[in-house]
């Protein structure tokens, strides 16, 4: 399918419509608290580009950094406790009443002992 088939496909999706104003919305509101914050004198391009720039490199530093040394970290304990849990088996289910006890209606909810 080429690319202007699946355009004229979205286009006619009243969801994917209301996906596209919404994201054109954000952008606008985006660019318009951008400019607000930054201001529109000289040097706005390079202080937001500064500020772009920093937050991709936090962001990247998370997703590469963060999250691998903590799985890394804690990878050890987590695949004990794992071990642990695959040796044991799975846990034994009790029977909800005992064999021989009498069964209540299912229509009526069990009386409460609390009250």
């Amino acid at each position: 399918m080429d690319f202007a088939a699946l355009f004229a496909r979205l286009q006619a999706h009243p969801v994917a419509r209301r996906l596209g104003w919404l994201g054109f919305l954000s952008l606008v509101a985006a660019l318009t608290l951008t400019g607000y914050l930054f201001g529109l004198r000289d040097g706005f391009f390079g202080r937001w580009f500064s500020a772009t720039l920093v937050l991709w490199l936090l962001l990247a530093g998370s997703v590469y950094g963060v999250w691998p040394a903590t799985r890394w970290l804690t990878g050890p304990l987590v695949d004990r406790v794992q071990a642990t849990r695959q040796r044991r088996g799975p846990v034994p289910r009790r029977p909800a009443s005992p064999p021989g006890a009498a069964k209540r209606p299912v229509s009526r909810p069990a009386p409460n002992k609390w009250r």
